[in-house]
């Protein structure tokens, strides 16, 4: 009898660890699931015309996490979330965030504590030309945050 009372227990321990286990695999999957587009997926440096030097590095992961440091620092650096949709890329802000003071008093304390913050506005950069190595922006339709008219990448 104390046998026939333990089985069930132990089915109920099983299926738990299964379906802990399940959770946690799907979870890792969905995070790192690619959603960037494979052609600005890498790392990059952003210029200017003219020749001038680079000001900043960007980093967009397939996952559709990005990053930018600027290279004077005069700003902290920035993630973000990425997206592309038909000629243009989406850098940051995203229509689920909900309501932005809540999202701002959050990343002011994630500021606070890594002394990075999030791209909570959307920066929407259009493309103009893609090839391996750099993407032509349209320069008259960028924002001043990103202050560029070409993506170079840098080899990793």
């Amino acid at each position: 009898m104390t046998e026939a009372s333990k089985s069930p227990k132990k089915r109920r321990r099983r299926w738990l660890i299964v379906c802990v286990v399940l959770v946690l695999v799907s979870t890792v999957s969905w995070w790192y699931w690619p959603r960037g587009d494979a052609r600005f997926v890498g790392t990059w440096s952003l210029h200017r015309s003219h020749g001038l030097p680079s000001t900043a590095i960007l980093t967009l992961r397939a996952n559709g996490n990005g990053s930018i440091h600027y290279a004077d620092l005069s700003r902290a650096p920035r993630n973000f979330r990425w997206r592309a949709k038909d000629n243009t890329i989406v850098m940051g802000g995203h229509p689920s965030l909900g309501p932005m003071t809540w999202w701002s008093a959050i990343a002011k304390g994630y500021r606070t504590v890594t002394g990075s913050t999030w791209q909570l506005v959307p920066l929407t950069v259009t493309v103009v030309g893609v090839s391996h190595d750099e993407i032509e922006l349209d320069a008259s339709r960028i924002g001043s945050s990103l202050n560029a008219e070409s993506l170079r990448r840098i080899p990793e």
